[in-house]
């Protein structure tokens, strides 16, 4: 039977440990790929995107504390991993290539979804310049 998927916004992220994860817009979830066959066909259909190193998920989570959407960022007690679960969809923001505002809404409708709090969009798309200039920066 042929695989067939039907999609949008989706990126295929490379873990670094051989597999990939197939993330979807406004999901947090991330299902391993783990045929070689599943990650060839994904990864032609929607394109490559490989997942940031260590040194960028440290940036990448500086980032999120620096904007500590729900202000527990002076809490000596506060678990330092509260954000890294917006790191994906953080990163497939600064990649992706819709216009500004579809990116803004679709990371700002993770938040929504995984903290339950509504964020500011000017602070969403600030979040994404700041951190779309370092990593094209990084990337010259």
């Amino acid at each position: 039977m042929p695989l067939q998927i039907l999609v949008r916004h989706m990126i295929v992220i490379d873990g670094g440990d051989g597999c990939e994860s197939l993330g979807r817009a406004g999901h947090h979830s991330f299902g391993r790929l783990r045929s070689t066959r599943q990650r060839a066909l994904t990864a032609r259909m929607l394109g490559r995107v490989d997942g940031p190193t260590r040194e960028q998920r440290a940036r990448l989570r500086q980032e999120l504390w620096a904007w500590d959407l729900i202000g527990i960022g002076d809490d000596p007690s506060a678990p330092s991993d509260e954000y890294d679960c917006l790191i994906p969809d953080l990163w497939n923001a600064v990649h992706a290539t819709e216009p500004m505002s579809e990116r803004t809404d679709r990371l700002a409708a993770h938040v929504e979804d995984h903290f339950g709090l509504t964020p500011d969009a000017a602070q969403v798309e600030a979040l994404l310049t700041r951190t779309a200039a370092w990593v094209q920066d990084a990337s010259r």
